[in-house]
């Protein structure tokens, strides 16, 4: 697993013009393992606005916001540099294209059971189904969560339940964060979810006034 690093960001998007800025408080990253892999996912967003989030790949060295208003994708290449033991990251505008959503799960939603919980944790059952009727879960997720000042189950969504990442409809509407949890899939390999790090930020990304559009 790549070592968790804390950052110190600066910012400078080639854009002759000014556009449109989002502003990022919150860094969080989690670690996804089963039997056969383990992957890391990092995503900036804003504790208090659900509709813009910055997830960075770190394989390929890139980073998407994905603003779910407009439901437009901005990509990003991600250049890096350390001074000491800070590593600083530098965006650089590339393209931006409309997102098109997954037709497959646009019916799917959850259902979520408290099976325990006292004034600072809770552990829940999240149930996910393919449509209203609720009939046989999709899948199962036990999850283990922290009283939270505000709702960050998006954020967890976004980082560790791909292709749902942006589905509304599955959630747990409860003031918690997730720590760590696994999927409950019977004979199925267990993934396994853990928050690896929270932590406070405070940085604006500009998306030039003359975008480039993706064919």
């Amino acid at each position: 697993m790549k070592k968790i690093f804390f950052v110190i960001l600066y910012l400078a998007v080639n854009a002759a013009v000014h556009g449109q800025k989002f502003e990022f408080d919150l860094l969080t990253k989690y670690v996804i393992s089963a039997e056969n892999y383990q992957r890391e996912t990092a995503v900036y967003s804003n504790s208090t606005n659900k509709f813009f989030y910055l997830y960075l790949n770190y394989d390929s060295k890139t980073a998407n916001l994905y603003d779910l208003k407009t439901n437009i994708l901005y990509k990003f290449e991600v250049l890096q540099s350390k001074v000491n033991k800070d590593l600083f990251f530098e965006f650089k505008y590339l393209v931006s294209k409309k997102i098109i959503p997954n037709r497959h799960i646009i019916n799917f939603e959850s259902e979520y059971t408290i099976v325990k919980k006292d004034s600072i944790y809770a552990e829940i059952k999240l149930d996910i189904y393919t449509n209203s009727k609720r009939k046989k879960p999709h899948h199962s997720l036990l999850l283990k969560a922290k009283k939270s000042k505000t709702n960050l189950f998006a954020i967890f969504r976004v980082n560790c339940l791909h292709p749902f990442e942006f589905t509304s409809k599955i959630d747990i509407p409860e003031n918690l964060v997730i720590e760590s949890g696994e999927s409950i899939n019977g004979s199925r390999d267990k993934t396994k979810f853990k928050l690896a790090l929270l932590k406070d930020v405070k940085f604006e990304l500009e998306i030039p006034q003359n975008q480039i559009w993706e064919d």
